[in-house]
């Protein structure tokens, strides 16, 4: 009878239109989803819909949603692999269960890891004076690391579990002697993204190891084979992060309005990053001590933590994979806020998107160093920001020679464009472009007075006796080699109040232009910094160890710790 019943469900499950099998369908989570596949061909199709894997993923991994939701076209296939992977991802946490973790222990570290980043604490920040004051929650984490806290972080938890990893610190240390291992040690300690051998680094003392010294080990940084309970514990809290960061990068592709999510998702997962930091110190004091240990390094550098971590994967996975979509996007907006500039109509909806778009894209590019730097008008610029700067001033002389406008217009219009830009640009990129502008200002004078040169007529009697731009002069001499002609137009603009306007601007702009500008908010930056103890003018090998923005292997590190060692 049972065989029978089967039977009628499967023949039936044939004779459903495709239709119905999709609405079936759709009501099923993430477990039936793999189930249905097996029952026949239709069903098999219908749950290979890539928004419904999408919907899953994001249900489970990124943020709690209902599970009958719309479904959407133009989504990549992707979303299954995202699936799988986060499934295998939930093994490896409980393959951690064990000799320092219970199973429940380590269930309640999975979830929550996975409540800060699909709902994380606001962190509260302290009342700030000016000196201390930053416009994002990560800026104010660089510049005042200890001085935020969440109302709702388990105290407790936190002192349990540094009192587990504190009396197990002597095992862990001692699972790390192989040299495959004391390269993920390493690897882990300064996130790095390739390495060589290190069997010239490793300690005196680790003659118990079980690797020959003249081994060669190609690292990829694969955790698989590592059996210290210490890196795969990193390595599953890594690989979570990951996942969330590639999620979170094709919800993003297959936006359309990247601009606003992008922020949106950045405030949330830069909310995580604090508290992840927190919950898991535990963890990365303990490699730290352990790298210490082995490694002895004794420089000037930045300890390993989570935050550094949580920016680098964003950086890597999120930003680098949007970019350009999201750089585009950036672009347009300006140039629309360009033309509201002429037609007096300027949107401050598009300018608040401007503001938390490049702060999002500024916190990724900036460090504990240069934090304090970050509007002074030569700071050194690397990372995203600087993929962002480069492009804005590309595209700005793109649209600047599209204007038709007389040079008094043109000057016009570039102050109030600076008025608009610097709502939401650093001073770094406003300086560069008020160089582009003044170049453009010059180039626009010099063509209509060179205009004005070749249908000037000198009188042949009258010799020049008045003092012009020698600049200006020279200038023309490679037009027109007359130097009589030169001398007299010269003349006659001095007489000529619109001209005599146009060459004492042209005088003024080339000054302007050879001299170094300066701006007015520098020394406060400096004096700033100053008094929160960072250098304005920073050791490059340094600010490379501070650095989120770059991805460095094993040799670069060596050359970088050599030159920074006290």
């Amino acid at each position: 009878m049972q065989i029978k019943c089967h039977l009628f469900i499967y023949y039936l499950s044939l004779m459903l239109p495709q239709p119905i099998v999709y609405e079936i369908v759709s009501y099923l989570s993430l477990p039936e989803l793999f189930t249905v596949t097996q029952v026949n061909k239709s069903f098999n199709k219908a749950a290979e819909t890539p928004s419904l894997w999408k919907r899953e993923f994001l249900r489970i991994w990124i943020q709690d949603q209902d599970l009958k939701s719309e479904l959407e076209f133009n989504v990549h296939g992707f979303w299954k692999y995202l699936c799988i992977k986060g499934l295998k991802s939930q093994i490896n946490w409980k393959n951690l269960s064990g000799s320092l973790f219970t199973d429940a222990e380590v269930s309640f570290l999975y979830d929550e890891l996975q409540t800060a980043l699909k709902s994380p604490l606001i962190p509260c920040i302290a009342f700030r004076r000016d000196i201390h004051s930053f416009p994002t929650l990560l800026q104010d984490v660089f510049g005042n690391p200890m001085d935020q806290f969440s109302e709702d972080m388990d105290i407790d938890y936190i002192s349990t579990f540094e009192n587990y990893m504190n009396s197990a610190g002597s095992y862990l240390c001692a699972e790390i002697q192989s040299l495959s291992d004391l390269t993920l040690l390493a690897a882990s300690r300064w996130n790095l993204v390739s390495a060589e051998a290190i069997c010239e680094d490793r300690p005196s003392n680790s003659s118990e190891s079980t690797c020959d010294t003249d081994e060669e080990v190609s690292c990829k940084f694969s955790y698989k084979g590592t059996k210290s309970l210490l890196l795969q514990f990193y390595a599953c809290l890594k690989k979570s992060i990951e996942l969330f960061c590639e999620g979170v990068s094709y919800s993003l592709l297959e936006s359309n309005d990247i601009i606003n999510e992008y922020v949106q998702t950045w405030n949330n997962f830069s909310a995580s990053t604090k508290n992840i930091n927190d919950l898991f110190s535990p963890l990365t004091e303990m490699i730290n001590e352990v790298y210490d240990a082995k490694f002895g390094e004794n420089c000037e550098a930045p300890r390993l933590n989570l935050v550094r971590i949580m920016i680098a994967c964003w950086r890597r996975i999120v930003f680098e994979r949007v970019q350009d979509k999201l750089i585009d996007q950036i672009l347009r907006m300006i140039k629309q806020e360009r033309i509201s500039v002429i037609e007096q109509k300027t949107d401050y909806n598009v300018l608040d998107s401007l503001k938390g778009v490049v702060d999002a894209i500024m916190d990724i590019s900036l460090n504990e160093l240069t934090v304090y730097l970050k509007n002074h008008s030569k700071l050194q610029l690397e990372g995203p920001y600087l993929g962002l700067h480069e492009a804005i001033l590309s595209a700005s002389y793109e649209n600047y020679s599209e204007l038709s406008l007389s040079t008094s217009n043109l000057a016009l219009f570039f102050e109030k464009e600076h008025d608009l830009l610097s709502n939401f640009l650093p001073n770094s990129t406003l300086m560069q472009l008020n160089q582009l502008k003044i170049k453009i200002l010059i180039s626009s004078l010099q063509n209509s007075l060179v205009q004005e040169f070749q249908s000037f007529k000198p009188n042949p009697f009258l010799a020049s006796s008045r003092h012009y731009s020698k600049d200006f002069a020279a200038f023309l001499y490679q037009i027109d080699s007359n130097t009589h002609k030169i001398s007299a137009f010269l003349d006659f603009c001095t007489s000529n109040l619109n001209l005599a306007k146009d060459l004492e601007m042209l005088e003024m702009l080339n000054k302007e232009l050879y001299n170094e500008l300066t701006v007015e908010d520098d020394y406060f930056i400096e004096r700033r910094a100053e008094l929160a103890g960072v250098p304005t003018s920073i050791q490059p090998e340094k600010l490379l160890l501070f650095s989120t923005c770059r991805d460095l292997t094993y040799p670069q590190l060596k050359n970088l710790l050599k030159a920074c060692t006290v």
